[in-house]
C-alpha cells in the first residue's frame, strides 16, 4: 500500500499529465478561448500556476508553525491582477511555468516528514485544513479548471 507522500506525488504526475495532454493539444485559435471566468486558456493554465505557488508558501510558513490566516476577501482580487499580468503570455510561457510549479510542489513534498501533514494549514477560501489536503486541493483546483477550460472548448464547437 503506498504511503500518504507516495499518494499524492500520484495524483500530482496523473493530473499534471492531463492537464499537459490538453494543452498541448490545442490549436493557436483555442488558446485565446475564454472560459466561464472570463479568461483564456492561457490565462487560465497561468493561474492554476499561480494557485500552486500560493499554496506551497501557505504549506511551507504551516511546516515552519506558522500556520497564518490570510484574510479571503483578497483572494479574488489577487487572481485577477495576477490573470491580467498574464495576458500577453503563451502558451509556451504557461507550459514552462507550469512544469517549473510543479517541480517545485514535487521537492517541497518529498521534502516533508509523515508527521507534517498533519500540520494545520490555513486557506483563505478553505479555512482550515491540513497540509495533505492542501497538496490534494492543488489536484482539485488543477481540475476544476481544466473542466472549465474544456467545457469553453466545447461550447464553442456548438457554435
Amino acid at each position: 500500500m503506498p504511503t500518504a507522500k507516495e499518494s499524492l506525488r500520484a495524483e500530482l504526475n496523473h493530473s499534471r499529465a492531463e492537464l499537459l495532454a490538453l494543452a498541448t493539444s490545442l490549436t493557436s485559435a483555442e488558446w485565446s478561448r475564454r472560459t466561464s471566468d472570463g479568461w483564456s486558456v492561457v490565462e487560465e493554465l497561468c493561474h492554476i500556476a499561480d494557485s500552486e505557488q500560493g499554496l506551497r508558501t501557505l504549506i511551507r510558513l504551516a511546516r515552519l508553525g506558522l500556520p497564518i490566516r490570510l484574510p479571503s476577501f483578497g483572494v479574488h482580487l489577487r487572481n485577477r491582477l495576477l490573470v491580467r499580468s498574464h495576458r500577453t503570455r503563451t502558451l509556451s510561457d504557461a507550459l514552462t511555468r507550469l512544469e517549473h510549479e510543479r517541480e517545485r510542489t514535487l521537492t517541497q513534498l518529498d521534502a516533508l516528514g509523515a508527521s507534517d501533514l498533519n500540520k494545520r494549514i490555513y486557506r483563505p477560501l478553505g479555512g482550515a485544513t491540513t497540509i495533505e489536503l492542501a497538496f490534494r486541493r492543488i489536484v482539485e483546483h488543477e481540475r476544476e479548471h481544466m473542466q472549465a477550460i474544456t467545457q469553453a472548448l466545447s461550447q464553442a464547437e456548438k457554435r
